[in-house]
Parts: structure tokens; sequence; C-alpha cells
């Protein structure tokens, strides 16, 4: 739920739209980090890489500014937010996020599954890496935030046992259950969508899944 327009005019009163863009910062972001790694900078559709080089392992860089959702806001010392982040992919489609409470969140199902959730998350992500590797899955089927996020929607009594049991219970329940209402780790937003392009299609993670089960069954 929003504020409403009287809210929103208090706002107006409190602050002003200035000329500085979001162009403007990313642009000083690109030169600064391109004046000190030079060739081993690649522009992405959302980051910016900087590539490995000696001990420099890969880095994305985000040139991201403050997003606030607000439920409040009477003045300036009365309000209440939600904090994110935001910025414009290269086709310039603003995109919002809050990666503070999708880690909060993944700590919090971390505890909640006895220290199991992170593990089963990297075994999932050797997943992703080993099907794309062998050609059993195109690159542009999940991501790792995606990833995530469906393990994210699995009940904690599922991460039990040794990790041969807790990985097929994990992914018979994915398999069989209703994933339409499955939500990504901040809780902000539902995990799937059929139109939008900066969410995971649900196709896509029944592609993943699909390819997961029969490399799992054929090791």
């Amino acid at each position: 739920m929003g504020i409403s327009e009287y809210e929103k005019t208090n706002y107006d009163g409190w602050f002003r739209s200035v000329p500085y863009t979001y162009v403007d910062f990313k642009n000083i972001v690109l030169d600064i980090l391109t004046k000190e790694y030079g060739e081993y900078l690649l522009k992405g559709d959302k980051a910016i890489t900087i590539m490995p080089n000696g001990n420099l392992r890969k880095v994305d860089v985000i040139a991201a500014f403050q997003s606030r959702h607000y439920h409040r806001f009477r003045n300036i010392t009365d309000q209440a937010y939600l904090e994110g982040i935001c910025f414009y992919d290269k086709n310039d489609r603003l995109i919002v996020n809050y990666p503070k409470h999708h880690s909060n969140n993944l700590t919090k199902k971390n505890q909640m599954t006895d220290g199991r959730f992170k593990p089963t998350v990297r075994i999932f992500k050797n997943f992703h890496k080993k099907l794309i590797n062998t050609q059993m899955l195109e690159k542009d089927i999940a991501t790792s935030y995606f990833l995530e996020g469906m393990l994210y929607n699995v009940p904690p009594e599922y991460f039990k046992g040794k990790d041969q049991d807790c990985i097929m219970n994990v992914l018979n329940w994915l398999q069989s259950t209703n994933r339409s209402e499955f939500v990504c780790a901040n809780e902000q937003y539902y995990l799937f969508s059929h139109s939008s392009p900066t969410i995971w299609q649900e196709t896509k993670c029944k592609a993943f899944l699909s390819a997961a089960i029969r490399f799992w069954n054929e090791c």
C-alpha cells in the first residue's frame, strides 16, 4: 500500500528534483572504473563487470541509488518506508530491488534449517554450472538470484538428512508443488511472471528442474 495524495503533497514539499540524473551518476562510476581497470571492464545488461586479473576476482558493480517505498509520510520526522535500491538496465527499464531484505531473509532461512539452506543453495548453483557446461541447459534459463528465490520457498522440513537425501527431498517437492505463489527472497515480488522481463518465467524454472532431476538420476 502506498501513501495518500495528501502525503504525496507533503513529500513534494520536503524534496525537490535536481538536474543531476542517474545517467550522470552511472557515467561517473564508469569513468572511474575505466581509469582503474581499463581493458578488464565489461558492460553488461545491468552490471559493470570487472574481469579476473591476477589476484583480482570477478566483481559485478551496479551503479544504483536508494529507493524508498513509503508506507507513511506526514513530515520529515514522521515517515515510514521500505528501503531498497534502483537502477536502469541498458534498455532503460527501471529495476527496483531490496538486497538487504534479500540477505536478511536468506540468513533467517538458514537458521530455520539448522544451517542446511546455504549449502543446498551452493549445490544447486553448482548444478546450474554443470548443466550449462554439459549443454543440458541454456545459459539464460536461471540466475543465482532466481535459484535462491526458488529454494527460499521450500519449507524448512525438507532440508533434512544427508546431502543426497536433502537434495532429493527438495527436488521432489519443487517438482510436485504449485509454484505460482512463490515469492522472491526479499518477499516484495512474486518470483514468476509471464510478462515482466526482469522476473523469472515459470517455464524456465520448469526447464531447470527437469534438467537437474535428469542430471541427478544419471549420476
